[in-house]
């Protein structure tokens, strides 16, 4: 059973996402086990965890590409557990893939037009192109280049930008600063920020802890499958599980 570090996020209001004892199974191997999470409105959730700890896992099993084994998915009390992806992101969630997976050989604008004809609107207007370009300006100069030239954090941006305009409710995002400069790890933390100041809720898998964590508003701590460690940010930084395997000791 997981160590809770605080008995509940947001008691008086239903979440907008919630997996509820969800285990995954592939083939023999079960890669989930008894996990549940929730996500609030406007709220950021990080999801913390070393290698094949069944994180990404997580991440498929909200965006609908893995088949839950056993237990429910619900979005706003209405059970998803076996909506299929496009339906899902129809309801008013986005994501930032690991790896960002742009569709290289079109152009930034392109690549947001794709985004924004997955969600709800099928269509992204002039606004919704103006939005995203002033949110992330230095993409004004490249919106009619391919996108398999742009720089790796120029590509993030555009997959921020991608989840972004189909106006989602919650974006999920798959270790986003993996691969990237430390100056631009910074900015994609800040972009985060940006993001959570829109009431637009998050939920971030991610390797470096320690910034997630002071984004974040509530997080879980996954170990072979399991949630071993959940709680507000400050109280799961500073428990000995995590200071001792994923943050490393301070002298």
């Amino acid at each position: 059973m997981a160590e809770q570090l605080q008995n509940a996020q947001m008691p008086d209001e239903t979440p907008l996402l919630q997996l509820k004892n969800v285990s995954v199974n592939y083939g023999k191997f079960r890669a989930l086990t008894d996990v549940s999470y929730r996500i609030y409105p406007g709220q950021v959730v990080a999801l913390l965890g070393g290698n094949a700890s069944g994180k990404s896992t997580s991440m498929k099993t909200i965006s609908g590409t893995t088949t839950v084994t056993a237990g429910e998915v619900f979005w706003k009390d209405e059970l998803i557990t076996h909506e299929p992806t496009p339906r899902r992101m129809a309801r008013g969630i986005g994501v930032v893939p690991e790896g960002r997976r742009m569709f290289s050989s079109l152009t930034v604008l392109e690549n947001l037009q794709l985004g924004a004809w997955a969600g709800s609107k099928g269509r992204a207007t002039r606004e919704d192109i103006a939005e995203m370009l002033d949110l992330f300006p230095p993409l004004k100069k490249l919106v009619h280049r391919p996108s398999g030239v742009l720089s790796g954090g120029e590509q993030q941006m555009v997959a921020f930008a991608r989840a972004l305009i189909r106006h989602p409710e919650l974006v999920i995002m798959d270790e986003p600063s993996m691969g990237l400069a430390p100056a631009l790890v910074k900015r994609v933390f800040e972009i985060i920020e940006e993001i959570k100041n829109r009431k637009i809720a998050v939920f971030i898998v991610e390797q470096n802890a320690r910034a997630a964590l002071r984004v974040a508003d509530y997080a879980y701590v996954l170990a072979a499958g399991q949630v071993v460690l959940e709680g507000k940010p400050d109280m799961v930084a500073t428990a000995p599980m995590m200071t001792e395997a994923y943050l490393g000791k301070r002298s």
